[in-house]
């Protein structure tokens, strides 16, 4: 009857132990909170898989960059911010958009946290512009819902939240999140920190982003649609887990112990180089270290990896490069014109060409020179596409035949010694 009695106590005991947890707010994080957490887009195991006393083992999972989630007071950011975000009772360092060109101080995000749930109200930040300190308030018309409490097996909320800011004359900024979530599973999950009874959330976020400069006049509008999966333990402040899917690619952010860091964003564009005005080169920013996927921004604003000009005078381009975990890197390429040879842009005459444009006959208006020069026909990109001699024997107006050339835009340059000369020919040529 004993050995009854203890069996029973072990099947209970057991059972016990495959209970689903319940998380409220009193598991989310308090100022003061400093949590480290590892990221990976590596990610061993089926993240999708779920159910009841499901085990999700990703104890494989490798550290390639870490970083501290902290928290503090309200009270602790500036005294405009606290005024804007009255109904905050937590804020976090960072968290906060990039604003590619804008000086800015350490920005917030600032939360609300009560029993019922916890909610993310909106960001704040400063520009420094000339000596002055312009506060940027992007607070949420409708709180962005992370959690309603109690968490427990089926719970499901959404919500729906918009913000933008305004820096008169240089940039404004717009944002919405449109955000589902549902409790959609629970039990053991294992990382690289421990073993935890844990609650799965998953959430799916659609966030559009705009920032719009008024120099420019243009904006550049960026649709993310991400999938993020949250396992939540007792007392752990954020989740233990969560993995973020952004179309192919997802990544891991855990809770973890201190690993040494791996090595930073470096980015290279290429070597410096020399092209003819108005050649198109094709610039693309080879990126390394840091936790990939990478974003791009380039001094011309485009945001792929590679960009393609024209080049019609020299520049330098440059691209800020950002990891997934906002570690940052910065590449530049100084591409330097010149002119096709013979002629220097600075110091030439006219060419007389008449009629331009032509079907492949046209006049040259010439002085007669006093000694054989070389009339050079190039294409707009520099390639020399027919050479001409002109004798002294030439007279004031030569005709020139350029119907075996196609039709296109064609640069003619020639040299008397002396001076260059140079025009513009448009040929709208009949082949022959």
């Amino acid at each position: 009857m004993k050995r009854v009695f203890v069996s029973l106590a072990l099947i209970l005991g057991g059972l016990r132990g495959l209970t689903q947890i319940t998380i409220d707010q009193t598991d989310m994080p308090n100022p003061g909170d400093t949590l480290r957490v590892s990221i990976s887009t590596i990610i061993p195991g089926d993240y999708t898989k779920t159910g009841m006393d499901t085990t999700w083992d990703f104890s494989a999972l490798f550290a390639m960059n870490q970083q501290l989630d902290s928290f503090v007071t309200k009270q602790s950011t500036p005294v405009v911010f606290q005024f804007f975000f009255n109904n905050a009772n937590l804020a976090s360092p960072g968290g906060v958009p990039s604003f590619p060109g804008l000086p800015s101080a350490t920005p917030y995000t600032f939360y609300e946290k009560a029993t019922d749930f916890f909610d993310d109200l909106g960001f704040a930040f400063t520009l420094n512009l000339s000596g002055l300190a312009i506060p940027g308030i992007a607070k949420y018309d409708h709180p962005d819902e992370y959690y309603t409490f109690p968490l427990t097996i089926g719970s499901n909320w959404s919500s729906n939240s918009s913000a933008s800011i305004s820096f008169q004359g240089l940039a404004s900024y717009y944002t919405s999140r449109v955000r589902t979530n549902t409790v959609d599973g629970w039990g053991t999950v294992i990382t690289p920190w421990g073993t935890y009874q844990a609650i799965r959330v998953k959430s799916h976020l659609v966030q559009v982003d705009s920032i719009y400069f008024d120099t420019l006049g243009m904006g550049i509008p960026v649709i993310r649609d991400i999938t993020q999966y949250k396992w939540l333990a007792k007392g752990k402040g954020i989740p233990v887990l969560q993995i973020n899917q952004e179309g192919p690619v997802s990544t891991a952010i855990y809770r973890d112990f201190f690993r040494q860091p791996i090595r930073p964003v470096n980015v290279t564009l290429g070597p410096d180089t020399t092209v003819l005005k108005g050649t198109s080169i094709t610039i693309t920013a080879d990126a390394n270290g840091g936790t990939p996927p990478y974003s791009y921004i380039w001094s011309n604003l485009a945001l792929t990896p590679s960009i393609t000009v024209t080049v019609d005078s020299t520049t330098r381009y440059s691209v800020v490069v950002i990891d997934a975990v906002n570690n940052a890197g910065f590449g530049s390429r100084l591409v330097t014109i010149k002119y096709a040879p013979g002629i220097e842009e600075k110091n030439h005459g006219s060419l007389r060409l008449f009629p331009n444009p032509t079907d492949g006959m046209c006049h040259l208006q010439l002085s007669k020179p006093k000694y054989p020069v070389r009339l050079r026909v190039l294409t707009a990109q520099g390639t020399l596409r027919k050479e001409i001699v002109i004798d002294t024997s030439s007279p004031g107006a030569l005709e020139i035949n350029l119907s075996d050339l196609p039709s296109g835009l064609y640069i003619l340059q020639l040299y008397d010694g002396q001076t260059g000369y140079r025009g513009k020919l448009i040929l709208q040529s009949h082949q022959r």
